[in-house]
């Protein structure tokens, strides 16, 4: 038999030294595993809380399934988190802020960017098919359009819910994060129509607004903004720039 991992402990709750107890769920838990990871569970488990006397932590104001997820990252060091979407890493963020867990803290804020990273690369993979597709064909397609549309409308809801959120701490890291996602993007996010209504809401996203233009000028110089990209024609050897959101430029004579 090989060494039993901690989360296998979780799973028996063997040695177990402390209950956590959110609404109908509850773990068996390590005071020392905890305790390791986050501040917020040390102090909990220490000192002359009633927690650490009682050695039962009850959590009222979360979810039991985001509870579970973060106590196994806790455990693992691994995402679980159950959507897989963009949302995931707001709640993973804001569980790993309020209960001192820096290294939740860091997996969300690198995690969404490296998503987005991904995502985009993938984009310009889809966009360059679809450049060529729409050259021979000289129409576009309602397939291609909703794919680029579908993946931005998933980061803008992203968006719309952590800004509230992070608003009274503009230099909060997370948002710092999504501003520049935002501004490294802003070729995949300009067209996108949920996009432009959200920084058009100045009632609830007025402050976004503002700090995605300034950091967007701040760099503007060097940026390759998404009105600005050209692709060059393998057949004809002209430039020519395609807007998966609108109509292309141009189409190759060679084609027709």
């Amino acid at each position: 038999m090989g060494n039993v991992t901690y989360y296998e402990y979780l799973q028996s709750g063997e040695f177990s030294d402390v209950t956590i107890i959110c609404r109908d769920h509850t773990w068996k838990a390590h005071r020392m595993v905890l305790s390791a990871q986050s501040l917020w569970f040390k102090k909990a488990c220490s000192g002359h809380f009633k927690e650490a006397k009682e050695r039962i932590i009850t959590i009222e104001d979360d979810k039991p399934e985001l509870i579970r997820s973060m106590i196994k990252f806790i455990y693992t060091g691994e995402r679980h988190f159950e959507d897989d979407s963009f949302l995931d890493y707001f709640e993973m963020y804001r569980l790993g802020d309020y209960y001192s867990i820096d290294a939740l803290v860091q997996h969300a804020i690198r995690g969404v960017k490296e998503d987005m990273d991904a995502r985009a690369q993938y984009f310009k993979i889809l966009r360059a098919k679809y450049a060529e597709w729409a050259i021979m064909s000289g129409e576009i397609t309602e397939q291609f359009r909703r794919q680029f549309i579908n993946k931005a409308d998933r980061f803008v809801a992203l968006l719309q819910v952590s800004f509230p959120f992070f608003e009274a701490n503009s230099a909060d890291p997370f948002l710092q994060t999504l501003l520049g996602v935002c501004q490294t993007h802003a070729s995949l996010l300009g067209g996108n129509e949920q996009f432009r209504l959200m920084l058009s809401n100045e009632e609830s996203m007025g402050g976004f607004a503002r700090q995605f233009f300034l950091t967007l000028w701040d760099r503007q110089a060097s940026s390759d903004l998404w009105m600005a990209e050209l692709t060059m024609c393998s057949a004809c050897k002209k430039t020519y720039s395609v807007d998966p959101f609108g109509d292309i430029s141009c189409i190759c004579e060679g084609w027709d």
